[in-house]
């Protein structure tokens, strides 16, 4: 998962984004699917993610990604997303779907 997570966050980077690689973490969540630390460039992802397909864990990297740009969900922030991802809301609604 670590692997898979590092190497699409770089091909992100290339593409969609303008940032430093972030240091990347995965750990046992009981209620989110990731977490963005900007001050101190990391990024930290559910190992839960592993039971997903890859879409959905594309969104979430995306999601967090963004909070480098918009640290809260405002509407700019989800701006953020649906230039990346534009059919985000789908794999959000899936995601809600499945639970956390």
């Amino acid at each position: 998962l670590k692997q898979y997570i590092e190497k699409r966050i770089q091909e992100y980077l290339k593409q969609a984004f303008i940032l430093p690689m972030p240091a990347v973490e995965i750990k046992k969540y009981k209620s989110r699917w990731g977490a963005c630390y900007p001050k101190i460039n990391k990024v930290s992802f559910n190992l839960a993610l592993v039971h997903l397909n890859y879409e959905l864990i594309d969104y979430v990297i995306v999601h967090e990604l963004c909070h480098f740009l918009q640290p809260n969900h405002s509407k700019q922030f989800y701006q953020e997303i649906k230039k990346r991802l534009p059919n985000y809301k789908q794999c959000e609604k899936k995601l809600k779907e499945i639970g956390i």
